[in-house]
């Protein structure tokens, strides 16, 4: 056991729940909700007070309240006896709805789903996780400890504070699933109405392209992720044989299967699940398979890892599967242009600088939930994987109007036209949302480098190994998957392109070491008349890359087309 190790296996639960407190109020998270510092229960495992746990009472429209238990002091266990699972329901059947255990122990799937259909989330720290902290938000001092220790438990808590932040869009998703729908289709937020409403029209248009598309007797699966209450998942069943619907807030599922219920829809499945975090037992059975993703109303910001779980959707498309991607935007115009009324049209609004967003249901019942909105970093993330086809923002005047203008139907008309407008030119990208509409890059149509890298093994008899992972598209990716940090055993291909001659040049190289450009400018000009200068040579676009045959996470330099000139 590392010393790390040692250092978080004696982290004192008094120590922590301080230190989390203190980060409450100085990123001014506790005016969201209550802290209850007269907290206590004991049970026949469990004794709970308030500095080994954290009671949180949230504000709902309604005024009951919602109470979300954070326990801080079974961190180190493993096993979830009975005795202990009849405290937790103790604990809940007692002013409690929902309770968060962190923990340091990595526990088996069937003790999570356990857990999970108890209301219970557990948020896992990892050795790796707190290693890789390189920056402590709000560090609280601890006098008299060891300074090892006080940077430690600092971490864990900035760890534990992210995670509650993605937390508490489960509780805001689960405030809000009985008036859901009701309150976000209505004229309280029009400029939130109306992104639902283009949302769904441009839904309708990708869904009736693949129909066009689609090859007799193909199967046809649709995925909705962050589904809510099912409102794409239904608008779309008739179109496909299986929509699946997932959402990590059981309330959310719970309306959306009443829903299911009463209308008789039979081919929408809907799951309770965190796809950031947790696999599906039944995931197997549409990887490849799927003809559309939608990840819709701002889902793709509450992502933490944008790149694994856009990884995770190209595993279930098949080639030339359509994803719809939506965002709150890091450009929108409401964060350059703020206006001097309170009567927004809009029910969340970014803070960029902390990544949050802030949701208001009512007057006096707002929540801060974690939010990463999109940038030309999410959109080469996005084009890494994908074919993007179009971008869109909106809505962009309308997110600066006052919501009582926009009640008035002439008002809306022309401002709505004019967002509409907007929206398709490329030179305009202010709107609050962000939609992406792109196509998984279909590898089967072009050269197998892996295949390659085969017959050259095969053909000079070598002894190998072959590694099965996931996509990777980084040597940050491949050193995760293989667990080798020696990146002298590796290679990598870097593109360049002579804008002059029209030519590429691709150079294998080991990772470890730095392409020089005045070095190959020196080997092209050996042999050349005409001398090819620094400022021609430039870097190969993505979108160039692709057109040369090299498919997503090919093997460097195998993955060319043999009949593209490099």
């Amino acid at each position: 056991m590392n010393n790390l190790n040692i250092l978080l296996e004696q982290i004192d639960t008094d120590h922590l729940s301080l230190i989390l407190k203190n980060n409450f109020e100085a990123e001014k998270m506790d005016k969201f909700f209550e802290v209850d510092s007269k907290f206590v229960f004991k049970g026949s495992e469990l004794n709970l007070n308030s500095k080994n746990s954290l009671k949180l009472n949230f504000k709902t429209a309604n005024g009951i309240g919602y109470r979300l238990l954070i326990i801080l002091s079974l961190f180190k266990e493993e096993n979830y006896s009975h005795k202990l699972s009849t405290d937790f329901q103790k604990v809940l059947d007692d002013n409690t709805d929902k309770i968060v255990i962190w923990t340091l122990k990595k526990l088996p799937n069937d003790t999570l789903q356990y857990l999970k259909n108890q209301n219970i989330n557990i948020v896992l720290i990892e050795t790796k996780d707190v290693e890789a902290v390189s920056l402590i938000s709000n560090f609280i001092p601890l006098p008299s400890v060891h300074y090892d220790y006080s940077v430690s438990i600092n971490k864990v808590a900035n760890l534990i504070i992210k995670r509650l932040r993605k937390l508490f869009h489960i509780v805001l998703s689960e405030i809000a699933a009985p008036i859901y729908d009701k309150e976000y289709g209505n004229d309280a937020n029009i400029g939130t109405k109306s992104i639902m409403k283009y949302e769904e029209d441009t839904l309708n248009e990708i869904v009736h392209r693949i129909i066009n598309k689609r090859e007799t007797n193909q199967t046809s699966i649709a995925i909705d992720v962050g589904c809510g209450t099912g409102r794409h998942s239904f608008n779309i069943a008739k179109y496909f044989e299986k929509v699946y619907g997932f959402d990590f807030s059981p309330k959310m599922i719970e309306q959306a299967n009443a829903t299911k219920r009463k209308n008789n829809v039979e081919n929408v499945i809907f799951s309770v699940a965190d796809l950031e975090y947790e696999e599906l037992h039944h995931e197997e059975t549409f990887k490849g398979e799927v003809e559309l993703v939608i990840a819709s109303f701002g889902m793709g910001s509450f992502i933490e890892d944008t790149s694994k779980i856009l990884r995770r959707y190209n595993q279930w498309l098949k080639p030339s599967g359509k994803i719809l991607l939506s965002f709150y935007n890091r450009n929108s115009i409401i964060l350059k242009i703020t206006p001097n009324w309170r009567d927004t049209s809009l029910a969340a609004h970014i803070d960029v600088e902390n990544n949050t967003l802030q949701v208001k249901l009512s007057e006096d019942v707002i929540f801060q939930i974690f939010c990463k909105p999109f940038d030309k970093d999410v959109e080469s993330q996005i084009g890494k994987l994908y074919k993007i086809e179009n971008v869109y923002t909106f809505p962009t005047t309308m997110a600066l109007l006052p919501n009582s203008l926009l009640k008035n139907k002439q008002a809306f008309d022309i401002f709505n036209k004019i967002d509409h407008d907007i929206a398709y030119n490329k030179n305009y990208n202010h709107g609050h949302y962000v939609l992406v509409v792109a196509e998984k890059v279909d590898i089967a149509k072009k050269e197998d480098g892996f295949k390659k890298v085969l017959d050259i093994l095969t053909t000079g008899n070598f002894t190998y190994e072959i590694l099965e992972h996931e996509l990777v598209l980084s040597i940050e990716d491949v050193k995760r998957v293989t667990e080798i940090n020696d990146e002298s055993q590796m290679i990598k291909t870097v593109v360049f392109k002579d804008r002059k001659k029209d030519v590429f040049i691709s150079v294998a190289i080991m990772a470890n070491k730095k392409v020089s450009k005045e070095k190959i400018i020196d080997l092209l000009n050996e042999d050349s008349i005409e001398k090819t200068k620094n400022w021609h040579l430039a870097y190969a676009t993505e979108k160039e890359i692709y057109d040369l045959g090299f498919p997503i996470g090919g093997i460097a330099p195998f993955g060319f087309s043999d009949t593209n000139i490099i």
